[in-house]
């Protein structure tokens, strides 16, 4: 709450590029426009300067991404209560490959309806964070499948284990990473979940097979969900333990 008043509404963005220029609007039910401190604008996760109209809740960027590559430009608000909302413009699979998060295959193919295993998408998602393993280098697994992991994967699983994103299944007394298993979609929501902040909305989980999502991944579906980061299928199931294909994956991530 905030002057009294309960708010868990997160404020309401919408965000276009046209040519080198993004434009906004920020709404909020409670506060009508955040301020101007609450207000952030990046492209590729760095942040870049802009104009916005704190009284009508208006925002322009210049956008100095003129290489003919894909970009992601998102606008972020936070309202004085917490809530956080956001919008995003781009295209996620070339996004996915200009920032460096995957490469693709040797053949240049993508493969946007393969599996992803758990030790790729850990690879993936470390990329994803720009995160620095260097002083995670010397930690020690508790994994009893450690031999198994692909030495190109380990800085990136020793980094999100060690930041509690990520984590192994104990069998008969052992810990287990599993790393060639496919990963589930409940699993890469929760592991995409634990790295954001907290403050995001929840959804009520309407599909069809709710009560099969496991207890650990429901926060992190929900929250996902009111940000529309995650959906469903058309039939209106989520499908939680289905293996997630890498063009499902680099939606989520855009």
């Amino acid at each position: 709450s905030y002057n009294n008043v309960v708010d868990t509404a997160p404020p309401e963005v919408t965000a276009s590029v046209s040519g080198a220029t993004l434009t906004a609007k920020i709404t909020d039910a409670a506060d009508k426009f955040p301020t101007q401190s609450g207000v952030a604008v990046t492209v590729d996760g760095k942040a870049i300067s802009f104009t916005y109209d704190a009284a009508k809740g208006t925002l322009t960027a210049a956008l100095n991404v003129g290489d003919g590559n894909a970009h992601r430009v998102t606008v972020t608000a936070k309202d004085a209560s917490g809530n956080i909302g956001r919008a995003s413009c781009d295209t996620y699979v070339d996004w996915l490959k200009t920032t460096g998060i995957t490469t693709g295959f040797e053949d240049g193919t993508f493969r946007p309806n393969q599996s992803i295993t758990r030790q790729q998408f850990a690879v993936m998602l470390y990329r994803y964070l720009g995160l620095d393993g260097t002083q995670y280098a010397d930690r020690t697994l508790p994994f009893a499948d450690n031999g198994e992991i692909g030495e190109h994967a380990k800085t990136a699983i020793k980094t999100l284990y060690s930041m509690g994103i990520l984590n192994g299944s104990e069998e008969n007394g052992k810990i287990y990473f599993h790393p060639s298993a496919s990963l589930t979609r409940a699993q890469a929501a929760t592991m995409i979940g634990r790295t954001q902040q907290k403050g995001y909305a929840t959804a009520a989980l309407s599909f069809t097979d709710a009560a099969s999502i496991p207890a650990y991944a429901s926060y992190y579906i929900q929250t996902m969900v009111a940000q529309k980061v995650i959906g469903g299928y058309e039939d209106k199931t989520f499908r939680p333990n289905t293996a997630i294909t890498r063009g499902q994956m680099a939606k989520i991530l855009y």
